[in-house]
């Protein structure tokens, strides 16, 4: 049962949400009939602009949330009085003409009763709101404050609408029963709206913390940029006091006639301290150049240098401790050694400042040029931020960072899988203050940049490889899974409890890690227990893309008209991002072809640049086989002759290709305006290079040119492209396969013979881990090759006494081809479909076995210190265990 007083203030409740919230509306649009063309009348969004974002010193009125209902996103959209607030609409009479006129009192505060203005009567309804939300939790009313807040309200309302309807809802609001349901709905209405205007006052309390925080960033920054400025003004102003400073001197000197010989000596002895002081000044100067300068050398030389500057600081002290007793005994002959006491204590600032200066230079222990090549990455990532859409698998990622220190986000090429742990990244530089370390290498980076006293995120793109796990890689990782797990480590007490909340309190450091989804699935990928705590799938039900998704998607590349020709053609594919970057700036008919059937058309756009456009098609191929980036520049004249670590052949030879003479200036204009026309749909720019703009056009691209040019491809493709990339046309087990290139008989000798000539330059990758190694044709042709060449027994003893080269980091450590077949055999078998076992097992034992014809050492370890019988033991492969102990006892019995 509802008391009296229950009754009394839900009553109110009642007559303010229901009658006095229709009265202002009612109000407001007689002010303002046409809303959204008011609100975007350029005068007008101004002034709620500088509202939004106020100029400094300006106290914020509006939010994200209440910006978000005037002008929502993503375009023009009508906006009612119906979707306004009390707040809003208060705001909005306030600020944008026709204006209300602010009662005496302001509109913050209760007006008097005899002031019935319309701005007194918003102002009473305003305030009665916040009476309203104070008094919520108690929810009682005494008759008098009723009947007197009732009278108020009443006055209020039919002072701002005296409308038949408005006096209706008014008699009705006093003399309505107010039944269980109807009590139950105001209780819920008043509680919601005090969460409301508890989250508003929160909101505030945040935005005016941010607003003093980057306030006190910038005062900082402020300080830091006049430091040299005062330097440099203190240099300029040194004469200036040092001729005043001997002008009191003399001064005093007349002052002191009776004891003219002593202050004689005296005032030569300040002058000597003069001086010193100038020499002390510009060693300062010169030690600050230093600094400078210094801050890009190796960590020997930082060391070094602190040495030379501790030990000047100690001189400097020594010099400052002498002078001040000097001070010291002639403190009361004038106020001038004041003026030489605050030079000292200048000088004392100064050499804080310098110390602080070495502190920061010894902590920061990652070198200038990969500091450089990480700007760069980032630089990138923040470019994407202008199309980047926040899906709910981006939301799904930002929440699982509190709880979890290691996330791996799975799917398919083209699917987001970079741009998404880009953009986590970036959320913690930007809102945590977190440093993005972007792991080039593998965990050797995160070993050398890890530092316990900073918020760091390291992250990995592609890790373990695209295609195919590489196995190298992945040894390596698991090599230091150990120490990450020490630097990672989520305590169990920190992940219980995690709320909301806890965003704010982010400090552990992260990796983000982007891995295709058949990668890691691998038995040997889920050995290494840090990368299975926390996955996002983003091709799962639960992350894929929503179809309203796709379609803000479009929205941020494509125009309205152009969307509504393909909503009924867009297929829903795993690489709908890719789809979606690839169609900015093209035509209507264009986008409908690409998304009507995406490789199909991807595929004849690349034949069209082939068949039509020579110069474009050279651009294609050399980003392709300069997989690293091509640089422009190169094709100046004497430019390619300087660059490290490249074959100037190799450019000469693929451009020749084309008929394109380097020497001739038209043709390198031609060709390297190509290569702006085809950036941002198949190639993109890094700097001040040019690359493939996605894995997967990368593929489509590398198979359809190499297709044409195979000899090229043969020559100059990277190790990687030669073991990935080619199929011959005589191995009868395969029926056509529009992913690889083609080599037809007469160009099986020349692939052999790359094979060969990587051998000899100690890389195996391109022999030993040879996708075509999975047909037994290919593997007895290339057995048959290597016996009918003399020289390559002798290879292959060299792999074993020198070691080999492993991508993907091109490092030279002692392994053996032995060795990586038994790794290869032994790490995929566990993990594979039982008809592919068969076959692994076939290439491993048969490439074994001529391994073992051709005297390779089955006793010789890697660097973990394993044989390749250690491997197959470890890894129970029972006929590579049997294949090997056969070879050691007959090798036992010849020594015999």
């Amino acid at each position: 049962m509802v008391s009296k007083e229950e009754d009394n203030f839900l009553r109110i409740v009642y007559l303010h949400y229901r009658v006095a919230t229709g009265a202002l509306t009612n109000f407001f649009d007689k002010l303002h009939p046409s809303l959204s063309a008011d609100l975007n009348i350029p005068g007008n969004k101004a002034i709620l602009q500088d509202l939004y974002i106020p100029p400094p010193r300006k106290k914020r009125v509006l939010y994200r949330g209440q910006w978000d209902t005037l002008y929502p996103p993503p375009g023009p959209t009508t906006v009612t009085s119906a979707d306004l607030d009390l707040t809003l609409v208060v705001c909005l009479l306030r600020n944008i003409p026709p204006l209300v006129t602010e009662p005496p009192t302001g509109f913050d505060n209760l007006p008097p009763p005899h002031d019935k203005s319309d701005g007194a009567n918003i102002a009473r309804l305003k305030y009665y709101k916040n009476f309203l939300v104070s008094h919520s939790k108690d929810g009682t009313l005494p008759n008098a404050d009723f009947v007197r807040i009732w009278s108020e309200l009443e006055q209020a309302i039919t002072g701002l609408d005296n409308s038949l309807a408005t006096a209706a809802s008014l008699k009705d609001a006093k003399t309505k029963m107010l039944d269980n349901s109807m009590v139950q709905m105001l209780s819920t209405q008043m509680q919601l709206v005090t969460k409301v205007s508890n989250f508003e006052e929160e909101l505030k309390h945040i935005s005016l913390h941010i607003d003093k925080d980057v306030q006190e960033k910038k005062q900082l920054k402020q300080i830091t940029e006049t430091l040299d400025e005062k330097m440099k003004i203190k240099e300029d102003s040194f004469e200036k006091e040092y001729k005043e400073c001997k002008e009191n001197v003399d001064r005093l000197s007349e002052r002191l006639n009776t004891s003219e010989v002593q202050m004689y000596e005296r005032v030569e002895s300040i002058e000597k301290y003069l001086e010193e002081l100038q020499k002390l000044q510009q060693s300062l100067d010169l030690q600050f150049t230093r600094i400078k300068t210094i801050a890009i050398e190796s960590k020997k030389e930082k060391e070094d240098f602190v040495k030379d500057v501790q030990s000047l600081c100690s001189l400097i002290q020594d010099d400052i401790t002498k002078h001040e007793e000097r001070i010291a005994a002639l403190e009361n002959s004038s106020g001038t050694l004041q003026e030489i006491q605050r030079d000292v204590d200048s000088l004392k600032r100064k050499l804080d400042t310098l110390k602080e200066e070495i502190k920061k230079q010894v902590e920061d222990h990652i070198p200038p040029h990969i500091r450089a090549h990480h700007g760069q990455e980032i630089r990138e990532w923040e470019q994407d931020q202008t199309t980047f859409l926040e899906t709910r698998a981006t939301r799904h990622i930002l929440e699982s960072l509190p709880s979890h220190n290691c996330i791996v986000v799975t799917g398919s090429s083209g699917c987001g899988k970079s741009s998404n742990i880009h953009q986590a990244a970036l959320h913690l530089r930007d809102s945590l203050e977190y440093e993005i370390i972007p792991v080039l290498t593998g965990p050797t980076d995160i070993m050398n940049y890890y530092n316990e006293n900073k918020k760091q995120v390291f992250v990995v793109d592609d890790i373990c490889g695209k295609e195919t796990i590489n196995m190298q890689t992945l040894q390596t990782w698991r090599d230091y899974s150990e120490k990450m797990e020490k630097i990672f480590k989520v305590a169990e007490k920190d992940v219980a409890g995690k709320n909301d909340e806890m965003v704010l309190k982010v400090s552990s450091p992260k990796l983000l890690l982007s891995c295709r989804l058949h990668i890691y699935k691998e038995a040997q990928f889920q050995r290494i227990s840090l990368f299975t705590k926390k996955e996002c799938n983003l091709l799962s039900p639960e992350l894929c893309l929503l179809e309203a998704e796709r379609m803000h998607m479009l929205h941020k590349y494509l125009p309205d008209d152009i969307i509504d020709n393909i909503k009924q053609v867009t297929e829903n594919v795993d690489y709908f991002p890719l789809l979606c970057k690839l169609s900015k700036d093209k035509t209507s008919e264009e986008v409908k072809k690409l998304f009507t059937a995406p490789l199909i058309s991807i595929k004849q756009n690349i034949n069209n640049i082939i068949h039509e456009n020579k110069e474009q098609f050279c651009a294609l191929v050399l980003c392709i086989l300069f997989n690293e980036g091509f640089d422009t520049d190169w094709l100046k004249l004497g430019s390619v002759s300087e660059r490290k670590n490249m074959e100037l052949d190799k450019l000469e030879y693929i451009v020749k290709e084309f008929d394109i003479d380097l020497s001739k200036q038209k043709h390198r204009n031609s060709l390297k305006a190509c290569f702006s026309t085809l950036n941002g749909t198949y190639l993109k720019l890094r700097g001040t290079e040019y690359r493939m703009i996605h894995d997967k056009i990368y593929k489509m691209a590398a198979v359809i040119c190499g297709q044409h040019l195979t000899e090229c491809f043969i020559k100059y493709a990277p190790s990687v492209f030669i073991r990935d990339n080619f199929i011959f046309e005589s191995i009868t087990e395969v029926h056509g396969n529009c992913d690889l290139i083609v080599l037809f008989k007469d160009q099986e000798e020349d692939y052999f013979e790359r094979l060969l000539c990587d051998l000899t330059k100690h890389v195996i990758i391109s022999t030993f881990n040879n996708y075509q190694l999975i047909h037994k044709t290919f593997r007895d042709k290339l057995i048959s090759f290597l016996k009918r060449r003399n020289d390559a027994n002798t290879v292959l003893t060299k792999l074993d006494t020198e070691g080999c080269k492993t991508y993907p980091y091109d490092t030279h450590y002692y392994t053996t081809p032995l060795i990586e077949s038994a790794i290869r055999a032994c790490s995929f078998v566990s993990n594979l479909e039982l008809y592919l076992k068969k076959y692994v097992m076939e290439t491993t034992i048969e490439t074994v076995k001529a391994l073992l014809a051709w005297k390779a050492d089955v006793t010789l370890r890697n660097k973990n210190g394993q044989t390749p019988l250690d491997i197959a033991h470890a890894s129970q492969c029972k006929e590579l265990v049997n294949l090997f102990e056969e070879n050691l006892q007959l090798k036992e019995s010849q020594l015999k």
